[in-house]
């Protein structure tokens, strides 16, 4: 007997022999030759047909069960299908195993080719699955070179940031490093990290010199920790999380958009409890004033000061507005400035006696001072 080339196999026969008796496996191989010798015709003689490796080696497995034995035997073919299909049938008139009556059934003739057509379906939908997974789509290749960039991370004052920090008026406030690389990849460099769920005593700091301190926080309970701590420690303008259960880590740059553009509905409140807020109408002639003196400021990121009779006092960069406060605050009457009326300036104003304070846009409750922005006017 020879083994039939796997190049070669077509199709394996698969058969159960059940013996009324202990049989062995050369009984089993003695029936299968015995008693299908000449039954096919010349040539289709089993012994010719593995000489001519037209049919393997014959594997046999043999059972035994209470006195009674169980076979089960493969044949691997190179036939035709045809020619397979007679084989396997030829089987079943095996009747007697070595002395015992036995009973022969073929369980299946398998196509080797299809189970060779299955695989190659299945391992090609894996690699085919693996090659989308690992390829950048289009919404993702402006992200990817930036992360081959490798933006190096800046430190203000020993924190993790990024190189916007320095010059920016807006500063947003994350909990760790890999917020950081999250925002500087998706092109926000104006970002400080907190350094995890404990506030550092220095971030008072830290927010000092920027007009707009934006709070960025984690959709968990760390993010809720990381708030009271802030509301204690150091003043900010607004504030916004992540969607329920993310990391501001994880987002995408629509969901960190959304989620900063979201800020001026959480801007932080002064309590309607506590104090209560005045609203005056304004009379005509502030009115105009007001008006007119915004137009003049529109794209100079410039602060006016006004005295009680309207009249220019002060002029200075928006970004020394507390500084301009504190020389002309006992005089001005109105502050009036190119930019964003935030929680902190109007409290500024508040503390220096400013009776207005009138940017170019704002969404804040302002308490001891009136907030008018262009819309107002």
């Amino acid at each position: 007997m020879t083994d039939l080339p796997n190049s070669s196999v077509k199709y394996i026969i698969k058969a159960t022999i059940k013996s009324k008796g202990v049989v062995e496996k050369p009984d089993v191989i003695g029936a299968i030759f015995g008693q299908t010798e000449g039954l096919l015709g010349p040539d289709m003689d089993l012994r010719k047909l593995q000489v001519k490796n037209k049919v393997g080696r014959i594997e046999v497995d043999v059972e035994k069960n209470g006195g009674n034995s169980i076979a089960k035997l493969e044949i691997p073919s190179g036939l035709d299908s045809a020619e397979t299909s007679i084989l396997a049938a030829s089987l079943e008139t095996i009747d007697r195993v070595g002395p015992c009556i036995a009973d022969v059934e073929v369980t299946s003739v398998e196509d080797i080719r299809v189970s060779k057509r299955n695989y190659i379906v299945d391992r090609a939908q894996e690699l085919l699955e693996d090659m989308v997974d690992e390829a950048p789509g289009p919404d993702d290749l402006s992200k990817s070179v930036r992360k081959r960039m490798d933006p190096k991370v800046k430190t203000y004052y020993g924190l993790y940031a990024g190189p916007g920090v320095f010059e920016s008026d807006e500063l947003i406030l994350v909990e760790g490093r890999s917020d950081v690389l999250n925002l500087l990849n998706n092109g926000y460099d104006n970002v400080v990290a907190l350094g995890g769920t404990s506030v550092p005593e220095k971030i008072s700091e830290v927010v000092s010199g920027h007009d707009e301190v934006i709070l960025f926080l984690d959709g968990d309970r760390g993010g809720d920790l990381i708030r009271k701590e802030m509301d204690e420690k150091a003043e900010y303008d607004f504030i916004c999380r992540a969607p329920d259960g993310k990391e501001v880590e994880d987002l995408d740059s629509d969901e960190i958009m959304k989620c900063l553009d979201s800020r001026k509905e959480n801007v932080k409140k002064i309590s309607e409890e506590d104090e209560e807020i005045e609203k005056l109408e304004l009379e005509d002639k502030e009115r105009v004033v007001f008006g007119s003196v915004l137009d003049e400021l529109l794209g100079t990121r410039a602060a006016v000061f006004l005295n009680d009779n309207l009249e220019e006092i002060g002029k200075i960069p928006v970004s020394k507005m507390k500084e301009g406060l504190e020389s002309f605050g006992s005089e001005a009457y109105a502050v009036v400035f190119d930019g964003s009326i935030t929680d902190k300036k109007a409290r500024n104003a508040k503390s220096f006696g400013v009776d207005y304070l009138v940017g170019m846009r704002g969404s804040v409750s302002c308490s001891g001072v009136n907030c008018l922005t262009r819309e107002d006017i």
